[in-house]
Order: C-alpha cells, then structure tokens, then sequence
C-alpha cells in the first residue's frame, strides 16, 4: 500500500483489497486538518481585523505625512522660544559667544538634592554588600540566612538585612524500622 506525501493517507493500488476501514481512517484525518486550517482562518480574520495590532489606510497616511527627522531641531534654546531665536536675538548671528541664560531655573525631585548647578544624589545607607551565610551545610532543622535589601519608590537602596530561614525538620525521625531475620537449619 502507498501513502500520500503529506498527510500519510492510505492509497490501496487496484490490487490491494479496498478496506472500508482504510477510507475512515483517510476521512477521519482530513475531517481534522479541514477544522483546523479553518481555525487558523479564523484567527487569521482575528488578527487582521484587530485595529489595535494594524493601523488603517487613513492612520498611515497621516503617519507619513509627519515632519521629517531632519526637520526638527536637535537644540532647544533656554527660554522655551523656537530653535532660530533666544529673547529676540537670532542664534549664531548676533548672541554673544559668551552669552549667560539667567532665565532657567533647576529644582531637585526626590531622592536629588541641587547646589549650585550640581545634582546630588541622596543615599541614605554606606556602601557595601548584603550578604546571608556565605558557606553554609544545610541540616534538617538547622537555620540559614539570606540578604535582603530595602528600597524606596524611586528605586534607591535604603536600608540591607538578613532574613533567617529554618529548613523543616526531618521527616523520618519519628519512624522506627524493626527487621527479623529468619535462621533455617540443616
């Protein structure tokens, strides 16, 4: 007997006897792969109609239509104005080298602190490292230490420690094993 390619159908030649079990098997394998080939067509149909995952025709066009790259300044000036011109003076024509904003103003968020014109970041614990038990035989009901660290909601480490951690004592101690040896004589 022959079988397709693909699928691995059963091809009786004219000299095989014809098998109705043959045919329910080829049946029975098609009838499979028809429903999920139209599974995936289905969620092909999902996925193309999707207009969080593909953007329209109309959504694209006004993509294209953005400035290009080249078109936006890589400098903004200090005041906020339109990158040709600084407090009515036009850049690289008549602003003095040695120019000085006066204008701008820092402020230091959380976690920053601001001296001058010097950002300053706030730690509030020395340098080091956090360590458990470096080396440790672990034992059923023995203790062993893990680091931690604390941290506040900018991410900044605040504080270190150990946690102390007991591995569960051994489940066998309370069973007792008795073995009686049988003797024979000749």
């Amino acid at each position: 007997m022959d079988y397709t390619q693909n699928y691995k159908l059963k091809k009786p030649s004219y000299d095989d006897p014809a098998d109705v079990a043959d045919l329910n098997e080829n049946a029975d394998k098609i009838d499979g792969y028809l429903k999920a080939a139209e599974h995936v067509g289905e969620e092909l149909n999902d996925h193309i109609a999707d207009t969080t995952t593909h953007i329209t025709a109309e959504e694209r066009a006004a993509w294209n239509a953005k400035a290009d790259l080249s078109d936006i300044p890589t400098e903004l000036p200090a005041d906020g104005g339109n990158a040709a011109t600084v407090n009515g003076h036009t850049v690289n024509a008549n602003v003095p080298a040695d120019a000085v904003f006066t204008d701008t103003t820092y402020s230091a968020g959380t976690g920053l602190s601001l001296s001058g014109t010097t950002f300053n970041h706030k730690n509030s614990i020395t340098a080091g490292t956090a360590q458990g038990d470096a080396t440790k035989t672990l034992t059923f009901g023995g203790t062993f230490t893990i680091p931690t660290v604390t941290y506040d909601a900018q991410g900044h480490i605040t504080g270190k420690g150990t946690t102390t951690m007991t591995m569960p004592s051994n489940p066998n101690t309370d069973t007792k094993v008795t073995n009686t040896l049988a003797t024979t004589t000749k």
